[in-house]
């Protein structure tokens, strides 16, 4: 398993997904690690907001596991590090914790959030534990477009709470975290100067509109893109693994309903599932141009997308 820096990983990456090799010599240069599978919203277009997540698995990450999967990380060229999944990580009693250990062990912590939890502390605590880049969740510039889509969240709350991170990362002279403000395509307006001006003279580093998608193909009314006659590989099963709170691997970062168990990071070291027989299938069946037949693929808002981005 090569050790090797960065950027060799993720010329190696590059190498190995054009040729959809079925074993990899590198290990994954983008970890997600789940703090919860829990959310403090309802909403509609998502399937833990749905429900459906809890009933099938519902908890937070143990510390004793989260501090097994950064040991096995810790000497690896990794990219970035999720913290989040399909809950909200604020939620995690030790999420300061969590983002200072992966700082500390050059893990290139990072997650996304509703910032409803996000109080002034919270957010000068996470600043200082070294988190590298956050995005928010804002889908509408009006509390009446926001509140109709993020059900449970206040917007005046929410915008107070992201204006006043921005404003300690301010006053901290910090480069880091890279702000992202996100925004679900839902209404089809994309960013209007009404949306953007909700954080004039404020350091966000960049505006971003994210398409609607169906998680796999489980949430219903929403198109595949792309070319529906041709089917790509995902990168992810070159790229990523995906670890739930209670070390259960997953498929994808899509997998919310856990349909391709890949293994258990309490059973089975990362290195081992990475290249163990449940993924190289997963690699096959995305080389033999197969996509469709596989119960997390079929039907995903991705399928015919031509996408290599980490």
């Amino acid at each position: 398993m090569y050790d090797g820096n960065i950027a060799e990983v993720l010329q190696l990456y590059g190498y190995h997904f054009s040729r959809r090799s079925l074993e990899l010599p590198y290990f994954p240069p983008v970890v997600w690690i789940e703090p919860t599978s829990a959310c403090n919203l309802k909403c509609p277009m998502c399937l833990t907001g749905q429900g459906r997540v809890s009933k099938l698995s519902n908890g937070i990450m143990d510390m004793e596991l989260y501090s097994s999967i950064v040991s096995q990380m810790k000497d690896k060229p990794i990219a970035r590090t999720a913290l989040f999944f399909r809950g909200d990580p604020l939620l995690h009693p030790n999420i300061v914790e969590m983002v200072a250990i992966a700082s500390d062990n050059n893990l290139k912590p990072y997650f996304h959030t509703n910032a409803m939890l996000l109080k002034p502390e919270l957010s000068r605590e996470l600043i200082l534990a070294g988190l590298t880049y956050i995005s928010f969740s804002i889908d509408d510039e009006t509390k009446e477009g926001y509140e109709k889509n993020r059900l449970g969240g206040l917007f005046e709350q929410t915008i107070d709470n992201v204006r006043r991170f921005l404003e300690i990362k301010k006053n901290l002279k910090n480069d880091l975290p890279f702000v992202v403000i996100q925004k679900v395509d839902i209404d089809g307006r994309g960013l209007t100067k009404a949306y953007k001006a909700l954080f004039d003279d404020l350091p966000v580093d960049q505006f971003k509109l994210n398409p609607m998608h169906n998680w796999s193909g489980e949430v219903l009314g929403i198109e595949v893109e792309g070319d529906d006659n041709r089917l790509y590989p995902c990168p992810d099963p070159w790229q990523r693994l995906t670890i739930c709170w209670d070390g259960t691997v997953v498929g994808c970062c899509n997998d919310m309903l856990q349909k391709y168990v890949l293994g258990d990071v309490r059973e089975n070291r990362m290195e081992q599932i990475w290249n163990g027989e449940k993924m190289k299938e997963l690699r096959r069946l995305m080389k033999s141009g197969e996509n469709a037949c596989i119960p997390l693929c079929k039907g995903c808002t991705f399928l015919s997308v031509d996408d290599w981005t980490i």
